[in-house]
């Protein structure tokens, strides 16, 4: 058991204002999306009783993930706007609220501790190498990872929920996705189709759905907020006419295809001031102490360290970044559930490394390569615990008559 120390710190960790948990008393994105596989025949999931009363018994089903559509934007909706109509419930985003781990979530119903994917940037010690996940290439060289012999599906140690459907299943995704070693990943051996405009991406899915034989399951990813919040921060009029625009799209198909679309989002943002975001270049003091620079997400940046320098780090990681930054080892971030009920999966610790590190306020910590700068980064970004990052919706748009 803990020492009284240990829970100690552990309840400061998490007593901040600004720090919501992903188990702490509302339903989760894990918790939508093991409903509805429940509702699309996957047999060894259990459905959210709350959720399950939403999205009811739908004989056509179109899952939407609106990527990077926090609460803290549909609040500043109008009351006429369609998505703010249809929010049925508040949900959390996992742990870390990064799309890599959040998406990994989606496709597989399971937590980070099963899953190992902690964030864009993923060390995967049996490659030796940090990789950019999605995008399945090394971080630095940007060489693609298929060149070492591997398949992402290889390296996964959690299945996609999708092929284990009983529907005729499409996962709907940007063109440029499509064929990607990750998409393949989470969709498996079912069928795909790349958009070029969300407008012509509900087109098909309408007209996919009134010539289906059968019942359908149908996954839709609209990657437009998250990109548009990365350039101007949440709070900018253009993300809440952007979403405006969404929704009315979606109202058409839920109405058009006669289907029930369930939309939710991956996380939120927040904007960070470039007076608070710190950089870690190379040949800093700092990364000479890790095996890798930091992997994970500015927001909550994950440390290897190498052996015999933990004290070193420690010390100064807090002489510098103490007033920004809570240091977390990973069996405290475990203890707390942090990221999912349970212990991590061994590949999820060797991934996580040895530390992570939990955002005061409104500040990012990452890793640049020669040509960055926190001059050049994002203006809003997302990863941590905060509210705006945490707080995300649960819309449920039912065909004709909603």
């Amino acid at each position: 058991m803990p020492d009284s120390t240990h829970d100690r710190r552990l309840n400061i960790a998490m007593s901040a204002h600004d720090r919501l948990h992903p188990l702490g008393g509302a339903a989760n994105t894990v918790d939508l999306v093991r409903t509805a596989a429940s509702r699309m025949g996957v047999d060894d999931v259990s459905p959210h009783p709350r959720i399950a009363q939403h999205l009811g018994e739908p004989r056509h089903l179109v899952f939407v993930l609106l990527d990077g559509l926090g609460m803290n934007v549909v609040e500043q909706l109008g009351p006429d706007d369609a998505i703010a109509a249809h929010v049925r419930m508040e949900l959390r985003a996992i742990c870390p609220s990064t799309t890599a781990a959040a998406l990994t979530s989606i496709a597989t119903g399971a937590y980070p501790t099963d899953h190992a994917v902690t964030g864009w940037f993923t060390h995967l010690p049996e490659l030796g190498c940090t990789s950019v996940i999605l995008k399945f290439i090394e971080r630095r060289s940007e060489r693609p990872l298929t060149g070492r012999g591997v398949t992402l599906t290889s390296l996964m140690p959690a299945p996609a929920l999708t092929p284990r459907m009983n529907r005729d299943t499409l996962h709907v995704v940007p063109a440029e996705y499509c064929d990607s070693e990750y998409t393949r990943y989470t969709r498996g051996d079912t069928a795909g189709h790349g958009y070029t405009s969300l407008p012509s991406a509900i087109d098909h899915i309408i007209q996919r759905v009134r010539a289906a034989d059968g019942p359908t399951y149908t996954y839709l990813y609209v990657a437009d907020i998250d990109t548009l919040e990365h350039e101007v921060g949440p709070d900018h009029e253009r993300v809440l006419f952007l979403v405006h625009e969404i929704g009315a799209q979606l109202t058409r198909l839920a109405r058009d295809a006669d289907a029930t679309v369930v939309a939710t989002a991956d996380h939120g943002q927040v904007h960070i001031p470039v007076e608070n975001r710190r950089a870690l270049f190379d040949g800093d003091a700092l990364g000479v102490l890790l095996e890798v620079m930091p992997s994970g997400t500015g927001r909550m940046p994950l440390f290897h360290v190498r052996d015999g320098c933990d004290a070193a780090f420690r010390e100064l990681f807090e002489k510098r970044y103490a007033d920004r930054f809570a240091l977390l080892p990973l069996a405290d971030a475990e203890a707390l559930q942090l990221l999912g009920p349970g212990p991590c999966s061994d590949v999820a610790r060797q991934r996580f490394g040895d530390y992570l590190a939990l955002p005061r306020g409104e500040s990012l910590l990452r890793y640049y390569k020669p040509g960055k700068s926190p001059q050049t980064d994002h203006t809003g970004h997302h990863g941590g615990l905060s509210p705006q990052e945490m707080r995300v919706p649960l819309i449920v748009m039912n065909g004709e008559g909603d």
